[in-house]
């Protein structure tokens, strides 16, 4: 039974990530930022597992619990039903003792509070790690430490506290169930009920001595699956919550639409990032000539990089519409929309393999001396050069072992592959010193060179 169970918690865990897996791909790209990622990364770790430990070891639990303290209650009461009474009542007060502490606690929401500090952690760690470069270039190590330490004391004293709450009735069950009480009660029930004789008295406190810790052993079992029926609960909850999550509309395939040329329009375009007062962008139109190239100029937060991620449907817009080639974006497929935009951000992701397989994303089909005619027109060269593997370099998650410029080229190696109609580019230099600024330069002169351009 218990290897059943074990292998259909391991389907069902398996199960749940894939559908939140394929889930979040369906959501508006714009969704995964870094408080997100820290929810998503929270529900298929630690909020999957809970859902694991319940089906592999608690239900099997409940099983055998119920399953002796039947045949112990069948035997109990054939031999004495005083005597049973006896022994069970110290179980039952415990019993007692325990639900009041467990309901004090539900009632202040104290499972939920532990799932949302954890959320903050994963959070806190994701933004403390992926911003480690920024925040050591700018001496905010200390200050930005703080933040994080501080969400895990939080934690600390959020546990601490709970622990606090429950123990007072977890020690009550404990010395009603384990103690001296379920020998003593049946022991003095036969004592006042008869006269026994020693032989029976014996007997009597073997009696005790056997059933009321046989007895005991699987409401140990009954109070972990009541205490972990609350906490997957909330799990559950928490997967629910992100399956529940609106995912963007797609076009069925035979009713989308192809579009005209590499052409971009913004048509009173309004749009408000989830849960901001202000509206990002309000009614801007302007419209952008096939292989023509144009510069968005502005304050910071005047909505620059929120145009470049509307023109690549990371956001549906509030109102209005964005057009690629004369078609509504939302009226194309994902495949289309992706085929006909290649973005260079800020700050470019590269995935933990080589160098070669991070360029290659940009066209996976791509031959080897494509690969290398897109890093050698990106000014990779220079650097694949120094390193010993070249391009077989492995560049680490997020790319953590190649300078910020040297990341910034094999984006635009991914780009120039890619080859799209369309390129966005979000402060592709910023940052960047002067001689990488020049490399950078060098290489979207190559990657523009016929394309419509934002900026």
């Amino acid at each position: 039974a218990g290897i059943a169970a074990h292998a259909h918690a391991y389907r069902t865990v398996c199960d749940i990530r894939i559908a939140v897996a394929e889930h979040v791909g369906r959501l508006p790209m714009g969704y995964l930022d870094s408080s997100s990622i820290g929810q998503v990364e929270q529900v298929m770790d630690a909020d999957v597992e809970q859902v694991e430990a319940f089906l592999a070891h608690q239900v099997p639990d409940l099983a055998s619990a119920l399953a002796t303290l039947i045949v112990l209650f069948v035997l109990m009461f054939t031999a004495n039903v005083w005597l049973a009474l006896a022994c069970l009542a110290p179980i039952v007060i415990g019993i007692a003792c325990q639900l009041q502490a467990m309901a004090k606690v539900m009632k202040t929401g104290a499972i939920k509070k532990n799932f949302d500090v954890l959320e903050r952690i994963n959070s806190s760690a994701i933004q403390y790690v992926e911003g480690m470069p920024a925040i050591k270039a700018f001496g905010q190590t200390t200050a930005s430490f703080r933040g994080f330490k501080d969400d895990t004391e939080a934690y600390r004293d959020f546990t601490v506290g709970m622990t606090d709450q429950i123990r007072p009735g977890y020690v009550r069950f404990r010395v009603f169930t384990l103690s001296v009480a379920t020998f003593a009660a049946p022991v003095a029930i036969a004592l006042f009920l008869d006269n026994p004789s020693d032989v029976a008295l014996a007997a009597v406190c073997v009696f005790a001595l056997v059933v009321g810790p046989a007895a005991s052993s699987p409401v140990l079992k009954l109070r972990m699956f009541a205490e972990s029926v609350n906490t997957v609960n909330e799990a559950v909850g928490r997967v629910c919550a992100v399956l529940d999550l609106e995912p963007q509309r797609q076009v069925l395939q035979d009713v989308r639409a192809t579009p005209q040329d590499a052409g971009i329009a913004f048509d009173h375009v309004t749009f408000s990032y989830p849960g901001a007062e202000n509206p990002a962008v309000d009614g801007v139109s302007f419209a952008v000539e096939p292989g023509s190239t144009c510069a968005i100029v502005g304050p910071s937060g005047a909505g620059k990089s929120t145009i470049a991620e509307l023109v690549g449907r990371f956001w549906d817009v509030d109102e209005g519409m964005v057009r690629i080639g004369g078609v509504d974006v939302r009226e194309l497929g994902t495949d289309a929309l992706m085929d006909s935009v290649a973005f260079v951000f800020q700050d470019s992701f590269l995935f933990a393999g080589t160098i070669r397989d991070n360029i290659a994303m940009g066209l996976p089909s791509a031959t080897e001396d494509q690969i290398a005619a897109a890093a050698s027109a990106a000014q990779c060269d220079e650097f694949l050069a120094r390193l010993p593997k070249g391009i077989d370099t492995v560049v680490g998650a997020g790319g953590v072992r190649l300078s910020g410029g040297e990341r910034q080229r094999v984006a635009i190696a991914r780009a120039i592959l890619k080859s799209a109609p369309i390129l966005i580019l979000d402060e592709a230099s910023s940052f960047a010193d002067a001689q990488t600024q020049f490399s950078i330069h060098r290489a979207l002169a190559e990657l523009t060179r016929g394309k419509t351009v934002l900026t």
